[in-house]
């Protein structure tokens, strides 16, 4: 996999910042600039996303789960017409 960098942007406790940052593909890119912000180690467990309708214009939904001291965390999205990493 290739090296991919890029300008991540993050709200985190109510302050907005773009991070640069660096990954074996998109997901660890933004992986990595979200363990910068927050100061926190995790593994990336899954993350899964799919169209909620057949269209072009379909929102999607993205499951992700990460897992830090042992402990797994889930989120969902489904704002977007495609969901952000």
């Amino acid at each position: 996999t290739d090296t991919v960098y890029g300008d991540v942007d993050i709200e985190y406790l109510g302050k907005k910042q773009t991070v640069r940052s660096l990954g074996k593909g998109r997901l660890d890119c933004v992986s990595n600039a979200i363990k910068q912000v927050i100061g926190r180690d995790y593994t990336l467990e899954s993350y899964v996303e799919h169209a909620l309708e057949e269209s072009s214009t379909s929102k999607a939904a993205s499951y992700v789960c990460i897992v830090e001291e042992g402990k797994a965390y889930w989120g969902v999205d489904t704002t977007l017409p495609t969901t952000p990493m």
